[in-house]
């Protein structure tokens, strides 16, 4: 199995809130997400392949978050 986590710089906290709240909608029982200042910390696990496509989707959503926010 392997743990991934990813810091996502949000440019301040009420933005990271924000766009914590959209991501999570979407990706509810694949990646555990949570803010700390301005920055959303997501940590998933799997294996590769996986891993791979949550990733994918995760990066999805949080791109759509950052265009519209």
């Amino acid at each position: 199995m392997i743990e991934l986590e990813i810091k996502i710089e949000c440019g301040d906290e009420k933005k990271a809130k924000i766009i914590n709240d959209s991501i999570k909608v979407d990706n509810e029982g694949y990646v555990k997400s949570y803010v700390r200042k301005k920055y959303v910390i997501a940590k998933m696990k799997g294996d590769a392949l996986s891993l791979l496509h949550t990733f994918n989707d995760f990066i999805s959503c949080l791109q759509l978050s950052f265009e519209l926010v």
